[in-house]
């Protein structure tokens, strides 16, 4: 009966409804416009509805604090349940039996609960042109394993990121033409769906500055591997500062890690991870700058989720961790953030 999301979707409707649905949770003035039905929003206070879903797909939005989503994604906020146990139990309002495999369908549609603002921002941002002359110089430098190999990492994980070399790195800047002569491992950057957005180019030598991305990417809107991390959430979201310190713990087994590209996380990228986790662990740097970015991370989430920190001394960044073994034994010893609260407080990190 069932072959994928939007028929549990569509069954729902049509035997729950959303009315009901509003109901249910005790939402406040519950009334229809056209085809949406509307309620005070369940997210942030407010006194008039500006919080509407849509009869038909089952999608909502408010028009105040501007979150969206899917009905799965309304069901997870609501009973601070896992997107799969929302899907579970959206299917069992809709009177659908326990065969329907979750994580098929999940499969199948490639996660297609996609927010209707994410959704818009991609369709509305001015596309990024990627020019193929540039894409052409990619490669024709040394071998990129080589300075990846140095640090560490497999091949396999360098395939999985997707890392080339080029040098002549172009900001990819259709106005300026201007061009950056200096060797860039460069990787591709993804929106949450998987979808490449931009590039990152990384000097394998000390100089300013050391990672340079596409022109017009804005950094605050994503996190580095976020569309890979997300699947292995359910046990927290490991945040780094740069993305090859990302790609250290990955290839060291950690597959839950995506970084905020070298700042403290910023409100785009705290919504996309409390839709797939509530628990976070932070890696940051072992410095004065990555003190700093810890604590500014730690007020941004103190009150939202379970927070944690990593103590990764004495290294000075995660990408200098050698083994497995020596991360699972720093992730072990996280401690929740007061404590790191009270040695910064006391000058003792």
């Amino acid at each position: 009966m069932t072959d994928d999301l939007d028929s549990i979707v569509l069954q729902f409707l049509q035997i729950y409804g959303i009315r009901r649905l509003f109901e249910d949770f005790d939402e406040q003035n519950i009334k229809k416009e056209n085809s949406h039905w509307m309620c005070n929003c369940p997210f942030h206070d407010e006194s008039n509805p500006s919080f509407g879903m849509n009869a038909d797909s089952g999608l909502f939005h408010c028009f105040a604090c501007d979150v969206s989503g899917n009905i799965f994604q309304f069901i997870s906020r609501k009973l601070n349940l896992p997107y799969k146990e929302s899907i579970e139990y959206v299917k069992k309002l809709a009177g659908l039996d326990g065969s329907v495999d979750i994580d098929k369908l999940l499969f199948l549609n490639q996660i297609k609960s996609k927010f209707i603002v994410e959704e818009k921002k991609v369709t509305e941002k001015k596309s990024i042109n990627i020019d193929e002359k540039v894409m052409k110089q990619m490669n024709t430098g040394p071998d990129p394993y080589k300075y990846l190999e140095s640090r560490g990492f497999s091949g396999q994980t360098i395939k999985d990121f997707e890392c080339t070399f080029t040098n002549k790195w172009r900001r990819l800047n259709t106005e300026t033409n201007k061009y950056y002569y200096d060797e860039r491992i460069v990787v591709p950057l993804h929106d949450s769906f998987g979808k490449i957005i931009a590039f990152v180019g990384r000097t394998p030598i000390d100089v300013i500055p050391k990672y340079l991305y596409t022109f017009g990417f804005n950094k605050v809107e994503y996190l580095f591997n976020f569309h890979r991390a997300k699947q292995f959430s359910s046990n927290g979201l490991i945040i780094v500062e740069g993305p090859l310190d990302a790609m250290r713990l990955w290839d060291l087994g950690f597959k839950n890690v995506v970084a905020i590209y070298g700042a403290s996380p910023s409100e785009e990228q705290i919504d996309l991870m409390l839709r797939y986790t509530d628990k976070i662990y932070l890696a940051f740097d072992n410095d004065k700058a990555g003190n700093t970015a810890c604590r500014k991370a730690i007020d941004a989430l103190k009150n939202r989720l379970d927070l944690n920190v990593l103590d990764i001394s004495p290294y000075k960044d995660p990408g200098e961790i050698k083994s497995r073994e020596e991360f699972e034994k720093i992730h072990e010893n996280a401690y929740n953030w007061h404590t790191f609260w009270l040695k910064a407080n006391y000058n003792t990190i």
